[in-house]
């Protein structure tokens, strides 16, 4: 039960028991049951902006006193600061983890402190040694030091920094080999799940560090996807991004009720579904396609993801959300059209056949939203449309003449669905108008009858 019903109960009380519908000392438990209890607070938003700006300007006056005399340094005596530097971070966590409450403002500026330290400690390792390893490698070990102290501050501050390393480390330029590949992005990314599970009893307390967190879970999830599939060039990986779209976007759907922190699910799972859209109608991308293998493991974790994506469709039409459940269809129309490149068919006919699905998928909306007053659906269904138009038109494997046919006729559909959705506010605005008139005209004259 949210904060503002049990308010609205307890307001209610009074009322029922003046009324008879229940005796004071139903009222008196039920008040004792609902009434606001003292929850712990977590960390002021001022109080750790304030605590990041003094260890920032601390940790800034202390570089720059060092800065000078750096390099006059022995490589032995820089390591010997570096490691003062990682001692001080380790003296600060375990105090953190001795004194300060979880969740608490001192706790969120030690992992702070921590993590900034671990970062600066490494950075000047590969400054001091020259290793000539990439970021990527030094950005892994910020994380693998990072997460403990995320769990044993039970701090969202902190995850939300891990996280965003392990998306920099995903995207950030670096040789696919095993410590530096996918493998270990993803066996870190669900080291941390536990976590969120484990934040997500104390989303009422927190929501909107649960948003924020869940930010950057999509972000660091999408960011380990793309490795993936750019570190290992797989096959049907088009259809692996939409899955993972339909996925996210269906919890965020079934459980957007629930709760606000649910919002970045739809977001992304929506962004990565229109990424999906633009890039199923390039030529280039089936063309592609043929050119990768599909082997056991490809095939094994098609049937897998395929499984997951029913499941969800399952789960959205039970609750009766069809147009959800079309949105959803895009991955097994993805699937399909990514087996018939693979048996040789023509690329523009499979280009064709995805653009039907987005055709009917943007009807759909458009109609859907015209009829039920839904203008979030009409303009998703316009942006669908303008999205398979500017698709066609930067793909230079389409004529100027099927490029300028492309815009007409979306041009002419926005015209004609805005026409429809203004004609029939109309028309229900006349009839909301005629059925008052009418109601007042059938009491008045019960009002002459008496």
């Amino acid at each position: 039960m949210t904060k503002q019903i049990r308010r609205w109960l307890l307001a209610q009380l009074p009322k029922w028991v003046h009324k008879g519908w229940i005796t004071a000392e139903t009222a008196d438990e039920m008040r004792h049951a609902y009434q606001d209890k003292p929850q712990p607070k977590g960390p002021s938003i001022t109080r750790v902006l304030i605590l990041c700006i003094g260890l920032g300007l601390l940790a800034l006056g202390v570089v720059l006193l060092f800065a000078g005399y750096w390099y006059q340094f022995s490589p032995n005596g820089r390591f010997d600061w570096t490691i003062l530097l990682d001692m001080l971070a380790l003296v600060v966590l375990a105090l953190a983890i001795w004194k300060a409450d979880a969740r608490s403002a001192y706790a969120e500026g030690a992992a702070i402190f921590y993590m900034l330290a671990i970062a600066g400690g490494l950075l000047l390792l590969k400054n001091t040694y020259y290793t000539g390893e990439p970021y990527g490698i030094y950005v892994l070990l910020m994380v693998v030091l990072s997460l403990p102290a995320a769990y044993l501050l039970s701090s969202p501050i902190a995850m939300m920094g891990c996280l965003l390393e392990l998306a920099w480390w995903s995207l950030s330029p670096q040789a696919i080999t095993f410590w530096g590949g996918p493998i270990p992005a993803g066996l870190l990314y669900a080291g941390t799940i536990p976590f969120y599970l484990w934040q997500w009893k104390y989303h009422n307390q927190m929501r909107k560090r649960m948003i924020w967190l869940s930010w950057m879970y999509m972000v660091s999830l999408f960011s380990v996807f793309f490795f993936a599939l750019a570190g290992y060039r797989a096959a049907f990986h088009l259809f692996f991004l939409t899955a993972l779209g339909v996925g996210t976007f269906g919890i965020g759907t079934m459980l957007h009720r629930a709760a606000i922190w649910t919002l970045p699910f739809r977001i992304i799972g929506s962004i990565a579904l229109l990424y999906t859209v633009v890039y199923g109608t390039l030529l280039g991308t089936w063309q592609q396609e043929r050119t990768t293998y599909v082997g056991f493991l490809v095939t094994l974790f098609v049937g897998l993801f395929l499984l997951a994506v029913f499941y969800v469709l399952w789960h959205l039409l039970r609750n009766k959300k069809y147009v959800e459940a079309l949105v959803s269809l895009g991955a097994p129309v993805i699937a399909i059209c990514t087996l018939l490149a693979h048996v040789g068919m023509n690329v523009f006919t499979i280009t064709l056949l995805f653009n039907l699905y987005v055709v009917i998928l943007a009807g759909v909306l458009l109609v859907g939203g015209t009829t039920g007053g839904h203008v979030g659906r009409i303009n998703s269904g316009i942006v669908l449309l303008l999205l398979v138009v500017a698709t066609r038109f930067i793909d230079p494997s389409f004529t100027f003449i099927e490029r300028g046919l492309s815009f007409v006729f979306a041009g002419l559909a926005i015209l004609i669905v805005n026409g429809l959705y203004m004609w029939n506010k109309h028309v229900n605005k006349y009839s909301h108008y005629r059925s008052r008139l009418k109601k007042q005209d059938k009491e008045k004259a019960d009002e002459e009858v008496l």
